[in-house]
C-alpha cells in the first residue's frame, strides 16, 4: 500500500493508496486508475499471492494431524485437500492476472478461489468434528463461514460501485473478508501446529 503511486475507481488522480476507496486488487495492477506506473507494488502484490497460495497448498495435507488426534476416518479428506490445493492454486493465478489488463481471468479467479477456500473450511469443519477438535477452532470456522456468506450476498445483490458511498461499501465488505480469511487460517494452523508440538510437561517425562 505505501507503494502505490494513486488512483481511484471514481476519484481518478491521487497520490497514495486511499485504504476505504481502493482494492486489495488496486495494488497489484500494471498501471493505476490514475495513469501512474505501479511495478513495485504490482511486484510485492505478486510476491504475496504467490506466498499465500503456495501457503494453502502446503495446508493441504494438515488433515492428517487433526484426524490423528482421535484416529477417526475422514470421510472428507480428499475434498479438504483438493480445494485447499484449488483454491492456492487460485490465488496464485490472482497475483499473475492484473486486473486492468485481464479483468476477467483475475475475477474468476478470485471468485473461484474464495469459493474453493469456503469448501476447504466446511471440509475442515467435518474433520474436526469427527475427531473433537476443540469447539473454539470450530466455532471460528463457523463464523468466519458466515461473514464469506454475507460478502457472497452483498456480491449478488448487485450493489453499485459507481457512487461514492457504493465504492465505500464494497471496499470495505471485500477487506473484512480477506482480513477475515487471514485471521482464520492463522488461528486454524496455530491450533494444528499446538497439537503437533509436544507439551513442555511430556517432554521433561520422556525418557532420556
Amino acid at each position: 500500500m505505501l507503494e502505490y503511486p494513486g488512483g481511484s475507481l471514481n476519484l481518478g488522480v491521487t497520490h497514495h493508496y486511499i485504504f476505504s476507496e481502493n482494492f486489495l486488487g488496486d495494488l497489484g495492477v500494471t498501471k493505476t486508475a490514475a495513469g501512474f506506473s505501479n511495478t513495485s507494488s504490482c511486484v510485492l502484490f505478486v510476491i504475496a499471492m504467490t506466498c499465500v497460495g503456495i501457503s494453502l497448498v502446503g495446508f493441504a495435507g494438515s488433515w492428517h494431524a487433526i484426524a490423528e488426534s482421535r484416529g477417526i476416518p475422514v470421510r472428507t479428506a480428499w475434498l479438504y485437500k483438493w480445494s485447499a490445493t484449488g483454491s492456492g492454486l487460485c490465488f496464485v493465478g490472482i497475483g499473475l492476472t492484473p486486473s486492468n489488463l485481464l479483468p476477467t481471468a483475475h475475477n474468476v479467479l478470485a471468485l473461484a478461489g474464495f469459493a474453493l477456500l469456503a469448501v476447504f473450511v466446511v471440509a475442515l469443519v467435518d474433520v474436526q468434528r469427527l475427531n473433537r477438535w476443540p469447539k473454539r477452532y470450530i466455532l471460528a470456522n463457523l463464523l468466519y463461514l458466515a461473514v464469506l456468506a454475507t460478502y457472497a450476498l452483498i456480491l449478488v445483490s448487485g450493489q453499485s460501485t459507481s457512487t461514492h458511498n457504493g465504492l465505500v461499501f464494497e471496499v470495505a465488505t471485500q477487506k473484512i473478508m480477506v482480513y477475515s480469511s487471514i485471521l482464520n487460517l492463522g488461528y486454524q494452523a496455530f491450533g494444528i501446529r499446538k497439537a503437533l508440538t509436544p507439551s513442555r510437561a511430556a517432554v521433561q517425562m520422556a525418557p532420556r
